[in-house]
C-alpha cells in the first residue's frame, strides 16, 4: 500500500486530476444534474476562533483524507495492463465449468443426423406425427451468412417487370418503362439508407419508412400496376403485391464487416470488475458473468468495444478498462439486430429439435445458456469468422426469460450505442499498453459514464 501511495504521490497524480479540464467538467456536470447544495452551518461567535487542538485534529484529518483520495483515485486509473497482466495471450481454457459441459454437448448436436429433406412423404408424416431427420440443419444455420438474390422482394418484382418489358420490345419512352425506372433508382436509395442506419445502430420503424416510400412513389407504382392489369399476362400476376408493398424489408445478412468502421490502430476495449482473473489467467470466450442468467447475445466470445464509454458501463469507477490488440488478419462479421435475432431464433430450433423437452430441462441453468453460447461460437467459427462487430447490442432472449426481459437497456443505460467486437478467435488478442494518461483520461469518462447511468438509474428504479 505504502509503495501504492508513494508511486501515485510521485507522479502527482492529484494535481494531475485537479488540472485535468475533463474531471473538473465531469465534477461540474455532476453537481448540476443532481442539485447538490453545500450544507448551511450556523457559525456562532463563540466557535469563530479556532483552537489550537481543532487545528491539529484538522490537519490530522486533511492529511488522512489526501491520502484516502490519492489511494482512491490510483485504483481508479489502475496499473498499465501490458505490465499488470500475467498472460498476454488469448485463449479457449474454460473459465466456467458449465461451458465444458455445453461444448461437448453442442458437438454431440453437430454431430447427429442431417436434416430431413424438403419433399417429405406428406402421408408418411401425418401417420408417423414425425418426420425424418431435423427441419433445421448446420446448413440451415450458415444460410443466415449467404448474400440474397435481391435486397428485397419489390427488386425481384422490378428486374423481373425489366425481363418482360425487354422480351415483349416495350419502349423505353412508354409510361411504364419510366415509372419502373424512377422506382428503382428510389428504391436503391431507400435501401441504401436503412443499410446505413443499421450500421450505425439508428433506431429506426422499418413499417413507417416503408409507409413513407410507398407515399412518395404511389405515381410510379400505381402505372405499374395498371400496365399489369391491361397486360393480362399470367406471369405478371402477383407482382408489385401492395400488401408487401408496406414492408420493403432489406434481405439483410451476416457479411464483412467495412474496416472504415474500426479502428484504424485495431484496438478494441473490455471493461470489467474483475480484472485481476484477467491478468491472471488470460482472455477466454468461455467466461461470462450472467452465464446463471441467460446467454450472451453472440455466444461464448471476448466482449470488447471501440468505445471507451461503453467499456467504461462495465468497468465502473474502480474497475478495469483493458486494451486489446486483435490481429490484423482476424476476419470480421458484421451483424445487425435483425440478422441477430434471425439467427438466434434458428439455433433455439436446432437445439430443441435434437434434444427432448424432458433432456433441456434436465439441463442446469448455466449449462443451458453456455449451450446456446457455445453453439452460436460454433457457427460463426464454421462461416470463417473470427470476431463479430454490432454498431448496436441487442438482446439475446426469445420472449420467454424473464430476467433478460427486465433487465436494463445498456444503449438507454448509457445514452449511446453499446458497439461491441465479439472475438470468437482469442488466440488472435494479445493485451497492450496503456499509459498513465490515456488511463486519467479513461477516468473522466468513467465519470462521464457513471453520471449517465446514475441518472438513468433514478429515472427507472424498477430495472435496478
Amino acid at each position: 500500500m505504502t509503495s501504492l501511495i508513494n508511486r501515485v504521490v510521485k507522479e502527482n497524480t492529484a494535481e494531475y486530476i485537479n488540472s485535468n479540464p475533463q474531471v473538473q467538467q465531469i465534477k461540474a456536470e455532476i453537481k448540476s444534474d443532481l442539485n447538490i447544495e453545500p450544507d448551511k452551518v450556523e457559525i456562532s461567535e463563540e466557535n469563530k476562533k479556532p483552537k489550537k487542538r481543532g487545528r491539529i485534529i484538522g490537519g490530522i484529518l486533511a492529511v488522512g483524507g489526501l491520502i484516502g483520495t490519492a489511494v482512491s483515485l490510483a485504483v481508479m486509473i489502475g496499473k498499465n495492463p501490458a505490465k499488470a497482466a500475467k498472460v498476454l495471450e488469448g485463449h479457449t481454457k474454460y473459465g466456467h465449468k458449465a461451458y465444458e459441459e455445453a461444448e461437448k454437448l453442442a458437438a454431440e448436436l453437430f454431430a447427429k443426423e442431417k436434416a430431413a429433406p424438403k419433399k417429405s412423404n406428406i402421408v408418411s408424416d401425418l401417420f408417423s406425427g414425425k418426420k425424418e431427420g431435423y427441419e433445421i440443419g448446420t446448413e440451415d444455420l450458415l444460410k443466415v451468412f449467404e448474400k440474397p438474390e435481391f435486397k428485397s422482394e419489390l427488386s425481384c418484382d422490378i428486374e423481373f417487370l425489366e425481363k418482360h418489358l425487354a422480351k415483349n420490345n416495350i419502349s423505353e419512352n412508354s409510361e411504364v418503362f419510366k415509372a419502373l425506372k424512377s422506382l428503382k433508382q428510389n428504391l436503391q436509395a431507400h435501401l441504401s439508407s436503412v443499410e446505413q442506419k443499421l450500421l450505425n445502430g439508428e433506431k429506426f420503424e422499418n413499417t413507417a419508412l416503408s409507409e413513407k416510400f410507398k407515399s412518395e412513389n404511389a405515381k410510379n407504382i400505381e402505372e405499374i400496376q395498371k400496365y399489369i392489369k391491361d397486360a393480362n399476362d399470367i406471369d405478371l400476376i402477383g407482382l408489385f403485391n401492395s400488401s408487401y408493398i408496406y414492408k420493403i424489408n432489406l434481405n439483410d445478412y451476416i457479411k464483412e464487416c467495412p474496416r472504415d468502421v474500426l479502428p484504424n490502430d485495431g484496438i478494441f476495449f473490455h471493461g470489467t470488475k474483475k480484472a485481476k482473473l484477467v491478468y491472471e489467467n488470460g482472455f477466454s470466450p468461455f467466461a461470462s458473468n450472467q452465464i446463471d442468467q441467460f446467454g450472451r447475445e453472440l455466444g461464448a466470445g471476448v466482449y470488447t468495444t471501440p468505445d471507451i464509454r461503453v467499456a467504461a458501463a462495465f468497468s465502473g469507477l474502480h474497475g478495469d478498462i483493458i486494451p486489446v490488440k486483435l490481429a490484423d488478419d482476424a476476419k470480421i462479421a458484421l451483424v445487425t439486430g435483425s440478422v441477430q435475432q434471425e439467427l438466434y431464433g434458428r439455433i433455439v430450433k436446432f437445439i430443441s429439435e435434437r434434444l427432448t423437452v424432458d433432456g433441456y430441462n434436465a439441463l442446469a441453468p448455466d449449462v443451458k445458456s453456455a449451450l446456446m453460447e457455445s453453439v452460436m461460437r460454433h457457427v460463426f467459427k464454421q462461416a470463417g469468422y473470427d470476431a463479430a462487430y454490432m454498431p448496436k447490442a441487442y438482446k439475446a432472449y426469445t420472449g420467454i426469460d424473464i430476467a433478460a426481459i427486465l433487465s436494463p437497456d445498456v444503449n438507454e443505460m448509457i445514452g449511446r450505442n453499446q458497439k461491441q467486437l465479439v472475438i470468437f478467435s482469442p488466440e488472435k488478442t494479445k493485451i497492450v499498453s496503456r499509459t498513465f494518461t490515456e488511463r486519467v483520461n479513461d477516468l473522466a469518462d468513467k465519470f462521464r459514464t457513471f453520471k449517465d447511468m446514475f441518472v438513468y438509474g433514478f429515472k427507472n428504479p424498477s430495472l435496478f
